[in-house]
């Protein structure tokens, strides 16, 4: 399975691999109680979040099962990191890919869930090569499963 070479960027946004310096934005993120309702962890302290951080650093390939690509959702208007996207590989045998997505509340709503999945899933299918890709939320958020639904269109 190949490392991701550059950072993924689409119309709008820059996905990229974290930086160490990212641990404002994610603490931000990782303690937002909109956020944390759909999630299946504690808010984060600041030294957590840093130690996030530091561990975002080496998700940059996917060369076993188990394995995660984790990148920065930046908008690219502001530079602002807005969420977090990851790309799990689920089975390197039957090629088979998990994508996850989490987003600031303020970037909610404009269509940037659906443009980070559409680039994350252009990566595991032309890149990565896998043959399948599958993504699951909580019940509760009815916005992630309408931009789900929405991928397949």
């Amino acid at each position: 399975m190949p490392a991701l070479e550059q950072p993924l960027l689409t119309e709008r946004l820059l996905l990229r691999p974290f930086l160490p310096g990212d641990d404002t934005a994610l603490y931000d993120l990782r303690t937002n109680p909109e956020v944390l309702r759909h999630l299946y962890w504690p808010p984060a302290t600041p030294g957590e979040a840093r130690d996030i951080v530091a561990q975002r650093l080496t998700m940059t390939t996917l060369t076993a099962d188990g394995d995660f690509l984790v990148l920065a959702v930046v908008r690219r208007s502001d530079d602002r990191l807005i969420g977090e996207a990851d790309l799990g590989l689920v089975s390197l045998d039957n090629r088979h890919g998990e994508i996850g997505v989490i987003l600031h509340p303020d970037a909610q709503g404009h269509g940037y869930a659906a443009e980070t999945a559409t680039a994350l899933l252009d990566f595991a299918f032309d890149v990565a090569g896998l043959h399948r890709v599958t993504a699951q939320t909580n019940a509760a958020n009815e916005p992630a499963a309408r931009a789900m639904l929405r991928l397949d269109e």
